[in-house]
């Protein structure tokens, strides 16, 4: 422990030493040497206490620590001061790190800074040397499939040139089979096309139906009227009869004939409109499914217009392929022979492509359509017969309730004037 450090921390401890005689003898002081210090010092001061502590040093030297002080203290039952003395000591460890220490620990943080360093070139030189390896293995890989690429196309080209009689038989079958499938389709065609101008038949049927449907309700409706003239023609008989009574209740019955006159003939105008708009709608309706079916043919017609240009283009296919076959035949030399066959069947795959696309993108979109369009009409229909429906219902709706009005206003008349006279 630094002497210096304890020269000033020995004034603290000394204000605070408690019994410093019994201390001192604890600490391993002799008789003697506490009693020369009580003679010097006659009174009991500070004095005293320092000179014990300074005295207790100077014997012990460096085993005079606080960890020995702080035990007599504990020992006597001064806790106080002995956490003195413990907060002392902590003090002391921490001023024990100068600015020497501080500079070993720079310089041990620049070593291990100098050896991160090194060890990163390290790990560089690593990834360089593994960068190299997967550049070499790359090669490696590279030449290994281009070697395999050339014994690849060698071995394919010799396949190719044995192969390739059975594969233009093959390829003539697969035409004609292709052939046989797109007549079959284009026949389908024709049926689906035939069985949609059914269900467009059989739309108008029931479209027929519903106007006949209308014109039995229309009949209905009129024959309500007629019972309802025949009703009037009766009550007006009985106003007859009653005519020698009331003058004045003939003359509002005359006005009220009047009024039912008016109203008949509003229902009838009425009648006649709806009739005249129903017919109206029935005839654009039906021009407008004159106008898709002629879409539909023509879409038709277009359809066979690229049936028959796949049809040339096929002939044309056969007859580059009797042209490349003629060239096949004349030509000797072998890099020309597999150049045309290369060409050959290059032109082959791309022509059948073509075809096999356009024929299937010519299809879905006709197909399409025709699903689209034969939506839309039924929409289209349901649409108007609902609307023609509500009309109807709101018509007659409105006609019933102007009855129901009327006759209770009659009635009320009818019933006032009665009473009137009675």
């Amino acid at each position: 422990m630094d002497k210096k450090v304890m020269n000033a921390h020995l004034a603290k401890i000394a204000k605070s030493l408690p019994r410093w005689e019994v201390v001192a003898k604890l600490l391993g002081l002799e008789s003697q040497m506490v009693k020369d210090i009580e003679d010097r010092y006659r009174d009991e001061s500070e004095d005293q206490r320092l000179e014990a502590l300074m005295k207790w040093i100077g014997k012990e030297g460096p085993q005079a620590t606080y960890g020995k002080l702080y035990d007599v203290l504990r020992e006597m039952g001064e806790g106080e001061v002995a956490e003195k003395v413990k907060e002392l000591m902590r003090g002391a460890r921490r001023s024990s790190l100068g600015p020497g220490t501080f500079t070993r620990l720079a310089l041990m943080l620049i070593l291990l800074h100098q050896m991160l360093i090194f060890l990163h070139l390290m790990l560089i030189f690593l990834h360089q040397m593994l960068i190299f390896l997967h550049l070499m293995l790359i090669f490696l890989h590279l030449m290994l499939i281009l070697l395999l690429h050339l014994m690849l196309i060698i071995l394919l080209h010799l396949i190719l040139i044995l192969l390739h009689l059975m594969l233009i038989i093959l390829l003539h079958l697969m035409l004609i089979r292709l052939h046989l499938k797109i007549i079959f389709l284009h026949l389908m065609l024709i049926f689906l096309h035939l069985m949609l101008i059914l269900l467009h038949q059989m739309l108008i049927f029931l479209h027929l139906m519903l106007i006949f449907l209308h014109l039995m309700l229309i009949f209905l409706h009129l024959m309500l009227i007629l019972l309802h003239q025949m009703l009037i023609f009766l009550h007006l008989i009985l106003i007859l009869l009653h005519q020698m009574l009331m003058f004045l209740h003939l003359m509002l019955i005359f006005l009220h004939l009047m009024l039912i006159q008016l109203h008949l003939m509003l229902i009838i105008l009425l009648h006649l409109i709806l009739i005249l708009l129903h017919l109206m709608l029935i005839i654009l309706l039906h021009l407008m499914l004159i106008l898709l079916h002629l879409m539909l043919i023509s879409l038709h017609l277009m359809l066979i217009f690229l049936h028959l240009m796949l049809i040339f283009l096929h002939l044309m296919l056969i007859l580059l392929h009797q042209m490349l076959i003629f060239l096949h035949l004349m030509l000797i030399i072998q890099v020309l022979h597999l150049m045309l066959i290369q060409l050959h069947l290059m032109l082959i795959i791309l022509l059948h492509l073509i075809l096999i696309l356009l024929h299937l993108m010519l299809i879905i979109l006709l197909h399409l359509m025709l699903i689209l369009l034969h939506q839309i009409l039924i929409l289209l229909l349901i649409f108007l017969h609902l609307i023609l429906i509500i009309l109807l219902h709101l018509m007659l709706n409105l006609l019933i309730q102007v009855k129901k009005r009327r006759n209770t206003q009659f009635k009320l008349e009818v019933q006032r004037h009665l009473h009137k006279s009675t």
